[in-house]
């Protein structure tokens, strides 16, 4: 976890610099905040005060909402890890080769073709198109009627 990066002292510095020489930007600038972050400490003078007698911040930072069922959230993380290690596991490289292709066809995509100095350089999706093209050249049969 990476440190505050300010401190309740370094607020409280910034707040007696502001109050006497008020809010500007040289200000902000010198105690490594922007104004209008600067202006917002000023106006939270009363709550830094008393949380700096106790703590090195002001509000240890929340990540996300909070889980209302932790043992749910457990298990179902444990079932997406286990799916996804699964899914790969049965998945061969022609599979995913055959996805893309479907993917390509069904959405009417093509791949172009990026130059760059007026050299052609091949992307690995042009390669994959190249190897997309071989395959289903080879393995495409006419209609027996």
């Amino acid at each position: 976890m990476r440190d505050a990066q300010h401190t309740n002292a370094q607020l409280l510095q910034a707040i007696i610099d502001a109050g006497t020489a008020g809010v500007s930007k040289q200000l902000a600038e010198e105690h490594g905040c922007d104004r209008t972050t600067l202006y917002r400490w000023t106006k939270r003078r009363k709550e830094i005060e008393a949380v700096s007698a106790t703590s090195r911040v002001l509000l240890p930072g929340r990540r996300g909402p909070k889980v209302k069922f932790p043992d749910l959230e457990k298990q179902l993380l444990g079932w997406v890890t286990d799916m996804q290690n699964r899914f790969l596991e049965d998945r061969s490289e022609q599979a995913a080769i055959e996805y893309l292709r479907r993917f390509r066809v069904r959405n009417k995509l093509s791949v172009r073709r990026i130059t760059h100095k007026g050299q052609r350089k091949r992307s690995e999706l042009q390669v994959v198109q190249m190897s997309l093209d071989t395959q289903c050249a080879t393995s495409w049969k006419p209609k027996q009627e």
